[in-house]
């Protein structure tokens, strides 16, 4: 997450939390510091295929920011199934490909017969 002005400068140093508002994912760590960028770094995740919603809070200054971001996680079955797709898909193309090589050298062999 990236905290700054509302004029969009950049806030270093502050101690911010990052908060599951909907959803019940594991964020870590508990506690991160900007950077000079105004960047802090957290960890999501969750066991669940669900719909979180996360919000920050500025516990330097005790600010909670009132833009929220949303995240959805997936189940890794659904995940898998994707990849399987996808793997299937290439599959598919390669064995359309050799078809197609098939058949152009039957072509040729029967031009030269």
């Amino acid at each position: 997450m990236t905290l700054h002005t509302a004029g969009g400068s950049p806030i270093s140093g502050k101690t911010v939390n990052l908060n599951a508002t909907a959803g019940s994912p594991s964020i870590s760590p508990a506690a991160s510091i900007t950077n000079t960028s105004g960047q802090a770094l957290f960890y999501v995740t969750d066991s669940r295929a669900e719909s979180d919603t996360l919000q920050v809070r500025d516990t330097t200054d005790g600010v909670t920011v009132t833009q929220t971001a949303g995240i959805t996680f997936r189940q890794l079955r659904q995940l898998r199934q994707l990849r399987q797709l996808r793997r299937l898909r290439r599959l598919w193309c390669l064995r359309e490909r050799l078809l197609a090589q098939c058949l152009t050298l039957l072509a040729l062999d029967r031009r030269n017969l």
